[in-house]
């Protein structure tokens, strides 16, 4: 019988941190804060929470007369806590697109139909929701 050894290879050196036991005070393992949380969260029940969302509801529209209008109806529908915030201008409605937590629109505004302004909201921002409730 012939034994034959194949050559140890080295693992490269992994630049990963590495993993240690930590120690508390007295010497024991300390454990994870995951654990501890673990722990804790299986002994305590949880207890649902409201979110309170102070983003506001932007109403935009170059018409002033509609905007009112659809605010006025908004309030009637909506929650009283809702904050609403109006647009009567294109550049107003870039600065308070991005704080609001959706956009509702009641015209064209500028010189710029709805469906565009639709359009570029939802590019510039494709996660905030866009309502035209005006004609298209």
């Amino acid at each position: 019988m012939i034994a034959t050894a194949s050559p140890l290879r080295e693992r490269p050196r992994s630049h990963a941190p590495k993993l240690r036991l930590l120690h508390n005070e007295r010497g024991t393992h300390a454990e994870s804060p995951r654990l501890q949380h673990a722990s804790r969260a299986s002994e305590e029940r949880p207890t649902l929470r409201l979110v309170d969302d102070r983003r506001h509801v932007l109403v935009a529209g170059g018409d002033a007369c509609e905007r009112e209008t659809l605010l006025d109806e908004l309030t009637h529908t909506m929650p009283a806590s809702t904050q609403f915030e109006q647009a009567g201008a294109f550049a107003e409605v870039l600065e308070h697109a991005p704080t609001s937590r959706i956009v509702i629109l009641s015209g064209d505004l500028d010189d710029i139909p709805a469906s565009a302004l639709m359009h570029m909201l939802g590019n510039r921002h494709p996660e905030l929701p866009v309502v035209s409730v005006g004609t298209l």
